[in-house]
């Protein structure tokens, strides 16, 4: 099954010529996880799940959230003064 709108694939199966192995396009998206998810991808899971508790026990909603980098709130200010403080010597 290939569905497209204009130049993109938004749902497909590619498979690789070499060694046959098949992926899913869903959404425009292609799924590159590999069957057996490696440990260090799961140890990565597991420290965002716990960096997103503790914001939400510090009051955090989706809606704070995407305030940043914009929200003036100490840490995440700073942050977003060292990235652009960055930035600027990057492009000059």
């Amino acid at each position: 099954m290939l569905a497209s709108a204009a130049s993109e694939i938004r749902a497909a199966t590619l498979t690789c010529s070499n060694c046959g192995e098949a992926r899913a396009v869903a959404g425009g998206i292609v799924d590159l996880m590999p069957v057996e998810v490696p440990a260090f991808v799961e140890a990565e899971s597991a420290g965002l799940e716990r960096f997103a508790e503790t914001m939400r026990a510090d009051g955090w909603t989706r809606e704070s959230v995407l305030e940043l980098p914009g929200r003036y709130d100490g840490y995440w200010w700073a942050q977003r003064v060292s990235m652009e403080q960055t930035l600027m010597q990057l492009s000059s």
